[in-house]
Parts: C-alpha cells; structure tokens; sequence
C-alpha cells in the first residue's frame, strides 16, 4: 500500500456530521491526484460513514495484525477520533511516515484540542 491511500470513517465516542465528513474527506483525497483511496471497513466498526464515490475501493481488515500493516505501509490516512486514529499514531514510531490525517467534530474540535484528549504528534487535526 506503499503508493495507496486509506481511510477508516467509525467512531465510537463522538458524533460526526456525515455531510461535514465526507466534504473533508473529498477535500483531502482531491489532494493527492493520481493516488487509489481504499475505505477500510471491518465488522467491529461502530458508526461507520460511507464513502459514496465510485472512485473508491472498500477493503475489509480481519484483524488488528493486517490492519497494523496496512496502515504502516500507506502513503496517507484518514481517520475519524477513533481507535485507528490512536493505532496510526503508535505505528507511525517504527519508521513510516506516512500522511495522518484526523477529523474532529465542530463542536468538540476545540476541547479535544486544548485537552490534549488523544492528540498525537504528526496528525493534522482538522475541524468538521
């Protein structure tokens, strides 16, 4: 996945706004002409946005080892503030620096911020 793109849109513990997340991730994708954007899907998602472009592929992850992988070898990710927002940022210290890109709610955007509530070096936090 060394030339792909991913992103994994659940979260669990915030509410997103489908619209507002979508409209981002077009943004950043729209970043990088030329680079297959996969949606990693899995069956222990909570809340899961789907991406509607056709231009996407969906790809299921089986276990934490393959997306571990997965997420180590990708030139960019987008996540939501979810559990692969925090396995990204573990994995990106053993030497891939792969793009990060994180989307935090509007209305939580500025306390997770100022908190520090799960705020990881080299992810650009973005307002949605």
């Amino acid at each position: 996945f060394a030339d792909k793109g991913l992103f994994e849109l659940s979260a669990f513990s915030l509410e997103y706004n489908k619209d507002s997340v979508i409209h981002q991730v077009k943004k950043i994708i729209g970043n990088y002409p030329g680079l297959q954007f996969f949606q990693l899907l899995s069956k222990h998602q909570s809340n899961t946005i789907f991406y509607p472009e056709n231009d996407v592929l969906f790809l299921n992850s089986n276990s934490l080892n393959e997306l571990s992988n997965r997420i180590h070898s990708c030139k960019v990710l987008i996540t939501l503030n979810s559990g692969t927002h925090a396995l990204a940022a573990a994995v990106q210290r053993f030497g891939n620096k792969f793009e990060h890109y994180c989307l935090l709610p509007k209305k939580d955007y500025g306390w997770i911020i100022e908190s520090k509530k799960f705020v990881f070096p080299n992810i650009n936090y973005i307002e949605c």
